[in-house]
């Protein structure tokens, strides 16, 4: 019986096998026949393929394994050839899953898989989910040695960040595979087109026209040339437009709409790009009637090229929006703004103050301005018929838009993509400030009014918060250190290789490998932070809601016994906000032409160099009209305060509130010790973090103490602060002067003191803050501290900066985030409480102030009220010689920011101890009265 079953077994097993066996061949026929279709570009490949596949499920398992997978990913090769990504991705993902199932080993396959997926979310417009695509590609790269496919990938990422709206870090990795393409003698069009349209995003059109005049057509094989000349017109023509040079821009698009008549298989994308922007040209220049005509021309490419939305789609609708506005029907403004935000999300309210995720949406920068758009054709209907739901919409519409900026802001991982998105999206919340106030003053309601306070608070210094709130959140423990660790260092190699930039400008070869390792590392940083994200922990802390607290507001207001004011200003009005112990208040200031032209005047004088001054602030009206404008009508709030915290707009920054004063009064200096910070959310912060006062160690620098040094063959001549010697030489601590005071002593000393105190000279870039730095004894070719370099150091430990060198708060400046001044650089590094210069120092006044600063604050008071009384002390002083004029340029040069407390424990006053000593004698005299009654007592 038994030897019959195992015959039976032995025989079904053996027909079975020849079954799978005869499936296995029929399966390999049938894929390359499905292959030879395939490479035919043949349409009926798909349908072949998947008999395969159907065949393969019944075959042998492993005998073919590699032609199974290349069957599903040819499959959705096929489906990505037709334009059905979203099959496409279902093939490709299909592909990953059995290679990871049988273990198969082709690295090139999965990165293949991982790409093509990647470039279907891409054209799908889901740039973030195509990004994690492309972080798994990036970590098999390291094993393929494939240039091409680096080249492609690399300006495939490129593409993906452009998307995004980083393009910051899209122009790194397009330079990489441009200078890959290079190195291998290879066509680099596609990588050279996009890195000067991603210069145009970056507001550089000038660069960007000269990247696209660089390219030789001519070169690159037919027939891509002509669709290749013809995207680089397009783009061409847009630089020229935003530069305003319409008639070129003109004269290059009527020669592409011209091309597009012609040639009928354009790209529809491109087709309506151009009419687009034909489109936007003549509404620029007030041509109505044709820009109708091409925008609508635009439409109709779009009814017979699209089922779906895409940016270009969006581009239309917004430029007709747009242009209705123009002519005066803002009701039709109205209707395509609607049915665009109805395109990109169907169940999109904005009556039912319905948030739009930023994950639902692939076109951010278009929905931003889309909501923008539409909340300016309410404010327009609202001012035809005066309907209060109108400006109700208006407001929501610019506030929903805010709060998408805000959380699209965060996803971006370097800082100068934040500051390029926040200042690009800077308009909106001066919308959104008009719009509310407007609401808040008709509607009377105090929710209203808080969120109001919000949003401005929101446009302040949000990438410098960013950046602290991202480092304080990491020493929670949501990462690992070793990442932590491995972030700082390519952090400190950064910095070390942007200072090297700056000292090889004039050699070529050496700048151009420099800025190519910089590229290398940045993108290296970019992966580690987007890994941070991986951690639960710190996404959610990291994304969390960063509203201010207003109880907590008025908390501190109460205990610091002060009133702060936050200023917010727009082209016809000033809007701000007062905080004190028991209230805030909301308040729009009307500015008139007085007022800019005595805002413009006063800056350019406190800015004039030494050498140009002239000029005595007491003896003009400047200062009292912009005391009447921005002190004058919050005066009754702040009058019952000493303290003021003051938060001012990006347009004030430039001016000391102390040298306001009302006519023929006393400066605002007399009355009020006054603290300046980036915003409300980071003097919150900063109140958190408590130290115990007292073990003050101070690190001060002063490399010119003593003579003039004369370095003219090296790049400038530094002249000698003599006064620095006095004002640094009789503090307790590290005091570093003259041959001293190197850099490299600075870097070693910098972690063990409290208080940094650089009396020094500083240079100081405009256009480039990289290019800022602070001197020290250049007696060594490695002497200026860069700011680059002020970003790496951890100064977490540091309770006061005391910049004492010249203009150490000025710098670039982005609407929304401030100066990115040297002083910065210390706040980014972790330092809190700065005394900063706005202009040029003058050696005498500031060494006295700054020493009389010192005097004051070893007395135990706080930061603020020190600097204040170390001013009036040099205003009454009358042992001054001449250079140290009291001019206003000489004592309200210096400012504080930060925490005001104490940094020492406030001595007791000397009737302290009279009072103790009286005290011991009542005592004294209290005990001896009571034995004697009790010994006269004992006698009876």
């Amino acid at each position: 019986m038994f030897k019959k079953l195992l015959f039976t077994l032995i025989i079904t097993t053996s027909l079975i096998y020849d079954s799978k066996a005869q499936s296995a061949k029929s399966f390999y026929k049938q894929y390359l026949y499905a292959y030879q279709l395939y490479n035919a570009e043949d349409d009926n490949a798909i349908k072949e393929f998947k008999k395969a596949i159907s065949l393969y499920n019944t075959s042998m398992g492993n005998t073919y394994v590699e032609e199974f997978l290349n069957s599903l990913y040819m499959v959705g090769d096929e489906y990505y050839r037709f334009e059905d990504y979203k099959k496409a991705i279902e093939y490709y993902s299909k592909c990953l899953k059995e290679l990871k199932s049988v273990k198969f080993e082709n690295t090139l396959l999965q990165f293949d898989a991982n790409l093509a997926i990647g470039q279907a979310y891409s054209n799908l417009f889901f740039y973030r989910t195509a990004s994690r695509y492309f972080e798994y590609c990036e970590e098999i790269l390291h094993k393929i040695e494939d240039s091409k496919l680096h080249s492609l990938f690399y300006n495939e990422v490129g593409i993906i960040y452009d998307g995004i709206g980083d393009y910051e870090l899209s122009l790194k990795y397009l330079k990489k595979a441009q200078l890959i393409d290079v190195k291998n003698g290879g066509n680099s069009l596609a990588a050279s087109i996009n890195i000067g349209r991603c210069y145009q995003q970056l507001g550089r059109f000038t660069k960007s026209l000269e990247v696209f005049n660089n390219i030789n057509i001519s070169e690159v094989p037919l027939p891509d040339n002509s669709l290749a000349l013809l995207v680089i017109k397009y783009l061409k023509g847009q630089a020229y437009l935003e530069l305003g040079k319409h008639r070129e821009c003109l004269e290059i698009l009527k020669k592409s709409s011209s091309e597009i008549v012609n040639n009928k298989s354009l790209p529809v994308n491109l087709e309506i790009s151009i009419y687009n922007l034909l489109g936007e040209v003549n509404l620029t220049l007030k041509n109505y009637a044709l820009a109708e005509k091409y925008l609508s021309k635009a439409e109709n490419s779009i009814e017979k090229g699209f089922n779906s939305v895409n940016e270009y789609v969006l581009r239309c609708f917004i430029l007709k929006s747009k242009w209705k506005r123009a002519v005066g029907e803002p009701l039709k403004a109205l209707s395509y703004c609607q049915e665009s935000l109805k395109k990109i999300s169907p169940s999109f309210q904005l009556e039912g103050d319905t948030l739009f995720s930023l994950k639902e949406t692939s076109f951010v920068s278009q929905f931003l301005e889309l909501l923008d758009e539409m909340g300016q054709a309410y404010q327009e209907l609202y001012a035809v018929d005066g309907n209060q739901k109108h400006l109700k919409n208006a407001w929501k519409s610019f506030h929903l838009a805010v709060l998408l900026s805000e959380e699209n802001r965060k996803t971006f991982q370097s800082s100068a993509s934040k500051l390029f998105f926040t200042e690009k999206v800077y308009p909106i919340f001066v919308n959104a400030v008009k719009a509310g106030y407007a609401l808040y003053k008709a509607e009377k309601k105090e929710s209203l009014r808080e969120v109001i306070v919000q949003v401005i608070e929101k446009s302040k210094a949000s990438v410098l918060q960013d950046v602290l709130w991202e480092d304080k959140i990491k020493s929670f423990g949501t990462v690992p250190d070793t990442l932590v660790a491995k972030e700082r260092e390519v952090e400190k190699n950064i910095a070390l290789l942007k200072t090297q930039k700056n000292k090889h400008e004039g050699d070529k070869e050496k700048l151009r490998l420099i800025v190519s390792r910089i590229r290398d590392l940045e993108i290296e940083l970019q992966n580690i932070k987007e890994s941070f994200e991986k951690y639960p922990q710190y996404y959610q802390l990291k994304y969390s809601n960063q509203n201010i607290d207003m109880t907590k507001a008025m908390t501190y207001c109460k205990r610091k016994d002060l009133a702060i004011l936050s200023y917010f200003d727009t082209p016809d009005a000033i809007y701000a906000y007062s905080i004190v112990r028991d209230k805030y208040e909301l308040y729009k200031i009307d500015k008139d032409s007085l007022f800019d032209k005595s805002l413009g005047y006063v800056k350019e004088q406190l800015y004039l160099h030494p050498d140009e001054r002239h000029y005595k602030f007491e003896e003009d009206p400047w200062v009292t009209t912009l005391y009447q404008h921005l002190i004058q009508p919050v005066y009754e709030v702040i009058s019952k305060h000493k303290k003021l915290l003051i938060i001012p707009d990006i347009n004030f920054q430039d001016i000391p509130f102390e040298i306001l004063r009302p006519v023929k009064e006393e400066y605002l200096l007399y009355k009020n010790s006054i603290t300046y910070n980036y915003s409300l959310k980071k003097t919150l912060e900063e109140n958190n973090a408590k130290r115990k006062m007292g073990n003050i160690e101070v690190l001060a620098i002063a490399p010119f103490a003593n003579y003039r040094i004369d370095f003219t063959k090296k790049e400038r001549l530094y002249y000698p602060l003599k006064q620095t010697d006095k004002e640094v030489s009789s503090l307790k601590g590290t005091i570093l002067i003259n041959e001293k005071a190197t850099k490299e002593a600075f870097l070693e000393n910098v972690s063990y003191h409290n208080i940094l105190h650089l009396a020094t000279h500083t240079h100081v870039n405009d256009s480039d803050p990289d290019k800022s730095y602070i001197v020290f004894r250049p007696d060594t070719t490695d002497y200026k501290l860069y700011s680059t370099e002020l970003y790496a150091l951890n100064l977490s430990n540091t309770d006061l900066a005391i910049l004492s060198a010249c203009q150490t708060d000025k710098g670039k400046k982005i609407k929304g985030e401030g100066a990115l001044s040297l002083a910065r650089g210390f706040s980014y590094a972790g330092c809190n409480n700065l005394i900063l210069t706005r202009w040029y120092a003058e050696d005498i006044s500031t060494s006295f102030i700054i020493k009389r600063f010192y005097h004051h604050l070893e007395k135990g008071l706080g930061k603020d009220e020190a600097l204040q009384k170390a001013k009036i002390d040099f205003l009454e002083s009358e042992n001054l010689v001449y250079e140290a004029d009291k001019n206003i340029l000489n004592w309200a040069n210096l400012v504080f920011y930060g925490n005001p407390s104490p940094l020492y424990k406030k001595p007791p006053h000397t009737y302290f101890w009279w009072i103790v000593l009286a005290g011991s004698i009542v005592v004294i005299f209290v005990i001896v009265y009571l034995r004697t009654r009790r010994n006269g007592s004992n006698q009876f």
